[in-house]
């Protein structure tokens, strides 16, 4: 801690001491007034812009007919703004010009990518830290499916974002700047109008493959604008390591009476699917399979299904050419309707909506419905006080079933894996016709997805209700009180069934040690949150001749009570019970209860000389029911409590108002931009700092306690050190501008498993422990090419690199086991390293295996199995002729090198098109879904990939021979499964009109049509490049066949009334 406040020291003092050169050369008398005049035009039409308003701090004047304009101005000062309806507001600086001439844009360009510069000078804002800024005001063409994540992966390219599958709302994992953490959280901090909200992330659906997306409860629509913080913001202390999304919702601006109605309906694509083998195909490799096991070819061709004799009593069972995927994949239809009104008087302003969207899945039988409402209001309840009053309520209804290749009963794996061979109906042996009598499993003990389409039952609902009040009371001219009481209810309900028609039993274990068999399932989960959010400050500003002073001191306060329950049953009567009851023969209940704590003070001073030279001090201290009472370090401990203390530290020098740049006037601004403070992650697992015991039965009759975890009392947060370095620019009246930063994240404490003694009967326990490094750099770049009075033409481009490294971990380097893979966490390595054998081909013949020196294995029984023709060639890093762990290396890296986007807009008139790319370059994904599919070691069907696959000698191919079981690993977790995954998308086409025309009652009107995900060029073998298994940072990269994105069109209408 010392050596931080040294670093904070030696930066303000290094600020401080250049703020007050540049103001030495500076210094003139402060009474002096003077004037300046110039011209307001439109830059497209060299027209004067009549009535703008052209203001420096509370002195505004406007422009004549002739677009002239003449301000009285009192030396020094920086800047001043130049705004009109229809155009963008301008933040112009003066440098002691006698005639500044401003040019207009109109505002259906983009805001300046990167950073909010503009918005933040002109609503007196003190920016100097690195954040994306987006307002949604001109983004009404996107697909009503779109969720928040989702948005700013396409409009943000410097934050990474993985979409997580195709399914409607299922959201993205983020990383900003880089993974902050290793066993934890590591996903960023939402704040919705200044409210703590956070996601469902830690409860695990019953549903394979679906995740809780909190951020789907606020629709687009409902959104002013989004500002992601990058670097270090203490005020949010140890919930911002991984940085955080500020979400504004949209408030009421005039007393104007406004109201918007918007209606989309679109239509989703069936996605792309692997192609698989054809029933011929696919039983000439079964019988290889058993050909190849200890069956002899006569009594694999005396088998049912090889028997070709029509008049065989079961030859139509085993006779079909079914295509499974048919009647699993369909287009999906998704609708969505809002209405939205504004307005207000002078007792207050208020902005109302209500919404309704509903998307079929691409997945028969899935279905996503949302209904939301809000209300937001601003009151003046006196003449020094006024309030905010909000209220926002969202259902989401889910209909689902098990996605990806990781569930047995999955309708998208069983349509890849299931034989073609077999009829998902009974056939009537007399009339030799298919009944709709649903077919039981297969002979291959494969379940047979259309039972499950048809029987099983999978739902999920959420519910958010949210109400806040924020009193403010304006005490005078200096000081002012703030307090904020908020109120969120979260409600999660799944349910869970799985029939036993058509899936074959599944053995279970059992508490008194034995295994039983199951032939259905019934499960149910319920979460029940109550956060509370109360917090209140006292903010101090004023002006001091040349230096401007804001100061705020608060106190925050959240209380989380979760509940949650969970219960599963097993052999439910019959199919028609699908519902958790007592006359389930076997029952497993669970639970929690848990209330959370958190409790900060904090304090910023914002400090400007001569609106040229910004200083922000920031420093929260927190104390959390998580973190242990016995830190040892790193912890201030006041009245026998710990608590984290997070300072910043951040300044800013607007380089472009400064008088020697009166004559350059290229550049509209350029301010230069640092930061250095310390922010943290409490994701601890709940109560992980007591030790605690468990109630668990024995032999099925005695009930008892067993210790269920160690404690640590020594636990706390996560710390991680942020500093960052960038500059914002913008040159020729604003035709281009520019955002650039250079970090270096670096995070200690890390939350760890450390290894216990195996006499304490557990493996491990939480501690603090290790540390990892993120460096990068971020580029964002937007061209205004064209804008002439019909033409307007923009482009955008952004690229982020980060470099994530191990520095130091608690027991060394150690690897993981995920989806049959092994995934390594290694000093001065990044996170995640895919860890395996190096895949060279296949032997072709007996002289390519001699060549390779007769390469084997050792057997569990300490004999040696030799690799011969048609098997796998794997690299023997250690030259002993055997192939086994020390062969291991590292084969595949999941963390990109680059991302970003590319996007363009073309408008002629009241006509725009628009078009976003996005990218990743030079990373990695295990592809799962490819290994099940090319393993040919079971019976399940396979992709047309194997008939590649090594059949005699002399077979040259990268495809191992068939053998069941793969007693000599082919299949094992290699290089093979390996790709590389970088792409480039076109996420998203968009096609609007403004109808020029009056209509009676309607102010405006547009209708727009808008495409997303119509391209992908990557040499990725899989369905989609883009994956991640989980939230887990260690999952990232890893392909298990969650349904891919697929194209989807969409058209619309937006009515302003």
């Amino acid at each position: 801690m010392k050596n931080y406040i040294k670093a904070l020291a030696l930066v303000a003092t290094v600020l401080v001491s250049i703020f007050s050169v540049e103001a030495q050369a500076q210094a003139q008398d402060n009474s002096e007034y003077t004037w300046i005049e110039g011209r307001v035009f439109d830059q497209a039409t060299d027209s004067v812009v009549l009535g703008a308003t052209i203001k420096m701090n509370d002195v505004a004047v406007f422009t004549n007919e002739k677009g002239m304009y003449k301000l009285r101005i009192k030396q020094p000062t920086s800047y001043f703004t130049v705004s009109a309806p229809g155009y963008d507001t301008r933040v112009i600086e003066w440098r002691g010009r006698a005639r500044v001439d401003v040019a207009l844009s109109s505002n259906t360009f983009s805001k300046p990518y990167g950073s909010p510069l503009e918005y933040a000078l002109v609503n007196d804002e003190l920016i100097s830290e690195g954040s994306a800024y987006s307002q949604l005001e001109n983004l009404q063409k996107i697909a009503p499916q779109y969720t928040i994540d989702q948005l700013i992966q396409n409009q943000m390219g410097t934050v990474r974002s993985t979409q997580r599958s195709g399914k409607d709302g299922i959201g993205s994992v983020m990383y900003i700047r880089g993974i902050n953490s290793i066993n934890t959280n590591s996903q960023p901090l939402v704040v919705v109008d200044g409210i703590i909200m956070e996601s469902y992330n830690d409860l695990e659906s019953l549903h394979a493959g679906f995740y809780h997306n909190f951020l789907n409860h606020i629709p687009l629509y409902d959104i002013e604008n989004i500002t992601v913080i990058k670097d270090a913001t203490s005020l949010y202390g140890s919930k911002a390591a991984n940085g955080v999304i500020l979400i504004e919702t949209k408030r009421g601006h005039s007393m104007a009476t406004k109201i918007v109605a918007d209606v989309a309906m679109g239509q989703t694509m069936e996605p792309n699917r692997i192609p698989t083998l054809n029933t011929a195909e696919n039983r000439l490799l079964i019988s290889e399979l058993y050909k190849n096991t200890l069956f002899s070819p006569i009594d694999v061709n005396a088998m049912p299904m090889f028997n070709e004799n029509e008049n065989y009593v079961y030859y139509l069972k085993y006779h079909n050419n079914t295509d499974w995927g048919k009647d699993i994949y369909r287009n999906g239809f998704n609708q969505s309707y809002s209405a939205r009104a504004t307005g207000g008087d002078d007792r207050g302003m208020y902005a109302l909506s209500v919404g309704y969207s509903n998307n079929s899945g691409v997945v028969e039988g899935t279905n996503t419905s949302h209904i939301s409402f809000r209300f937001n209001s601003d009151m003046n309840i006196a003449k020094n006080i006024t309030s905010v009053v909000d209220f926002s309520i969202s259902s989401i209804s889910n209909d689902l079933f098990n996605d990806g290749m990781t569930s047995r009963t999955s309708p998208t794996y069983l349509a890849a894996v299931k034989s073609p061979m077999f009829a998902p109906y009974q056939y009537s042996y007399l009339t030799k016709t298919m009944t709709n009598n649903l077919e039981t499993y297969d002979d291959l003990a494969i379940n047979n997805p259309a039972a499950i389409m048809s029987l099983a039952q999978q739902v999920t609902d959420m519910t958010n209700f949210t109400a806040v009040a924020k009193p403010k009371w304006q005490i005078n001219d200096h000081f002012a009180f703030n307090a904020v009481a908020a109120y969120t209810l979260n409600k999660v309900f799944e349910s869970y069934f799985t029939p036993s028609q058509g899936v074959a039993p599944e053995v279970v274990y059992k508490e008194d040690g034995t295994f039983a068999s199951y032939t259905s399932e019934a499960k149910a989960q319920n979460l029940r949150e109550i956060r509370t959010h109360l917090e209140s400050n006292l903010n101090y500003r004023r002006v001091f001749g040349d230096h401007a002073l804001s100061a705020t001191g608060g106190f925050r306060f959240l209380l989380n009570n979760k509940v949650w329950d969970y219960v599963a049953g097993y052999n439910t009567p019959n199919d028609t019970q699908v519902d958790v009851s007592g006359s389930l023969k076997r029952k497993v209940t669970d639970g929690a209860s848990i209330n959370l704590k958190n409790i900060a003070w904090y304090a910023n001073a914002d400090w400007n000389y001569l609106q040229k030279y910004f200083l922000s001090a920031n420093v929260t201290m927190e104390a959390c029911s998580r973190f242990g009472t016995d830190i040892e370090k790193g912890a201030l401990k006041l009245f026998g409590v710990n608590w984290a203390v997070f300072p910043s530290l951040s300044g800013a020098w607007l380089l472009s108002a400064e008088d020697f740049m009166a004559d350059v006037t290229a550049i509209d601004q350029l301010k230069l931009r640092s930061s250095i403070g310390f922010v943290g992650n409490d994701k601890l697992e709940d109560y992980v700092t007591y030790s605690y015991f468990s109630s668990e039965t024995f032999y099925n009759k005695a009930n008892g306690l067993v210790l269920a975890n160690i404690g640590n009392q020594g636990l706390k947060w996560e710390t991680t050190r942020k500093a960052n370095l960038g500059f914002d620019l913008s040159l020729f009246g604003n035709r281009f501008s520019m955002s650039a930063d250079v970090y270096d994240h670096h995070t200690k404490d890390l939350l760890c498993l450390k290894q216990l003694s195996e006499v304490s009967g557990f493996k491990n326990y939480w501690a603090n422990d290790g540390s990892l490094r993120n460096r990068g750099f971020e580029v964002a770049m937007n061209a205004r090419l064209l804008n002439t009075s019909n033409w307007r033409w923009e482009a955008t481009a952004t690229v982020a690199h980060n470099k994530n490294e191990i520095l130091a971990l608690a027991d060394g380097n150690y690897t993981t086991n995920a989806f049959d893979a092994e995934i390594l966490t290694a000093e001065g390595g990044p996170v995640a390293q895919f860890y395996g054998y190096n895949y060279l081909g296949v032997y072709s013949d007996q002289a390519e295996v001699d060549a390779y020196n007769n390469l084997k294995m050792l057997n569990e029984n300490g004999t040696y199995s030799y690799f011969a023709p048609g098997d796998a060639i794997f690299e023997d890093v250690v030259p002993d002729g055997i192939i086994d762990e020390k062969d291991k290396q590292v084969i595949g890296n999941p963390n990109p090198d680059f991302t970003g986007i590319l996007s363009s807009s073309l408008s002629y008139k009241n006509v725009s098109l628009s078009a976003t790319l996005g990218y990743s370059l030079g990373n990695d994904v295990y592809n799962y879904q490819r290994r099940i599919l090319e393993s040919m070691s079971t019976f399940e069907n396979q992709s047309t990939a194997v008939l590649n696959r090594w059949r005699s000698s002399g077979d040259e191919t990268n495809i191992p021979r068939a053998v069941y079981g793969d007693p000599m690993g082919n299949a094992r977790f290699s290089s093979r499964w390996v790709e590389d995954a970088s792409y480039l998308r076109l996420k998203n086409v968009s096609l609007s009109w403004d109808l020029p025309y009056k209509i009676p009652f309607i102010n405006a009107m547009t209708i727009w049509a808008s495409a997303n995900n119509l391209w992908t060029w990557s040499s990725y073998l899989g369905c989609d490049p883009e994956s991640s298994a989980s939230n887990n940072v260690l999952y990232q990269g890893i392909d298990t066949g969650l349904l891919p994105q697929s194209a989807s069109y969409t058209v619309g209408v937006r009515i302003n009334l």
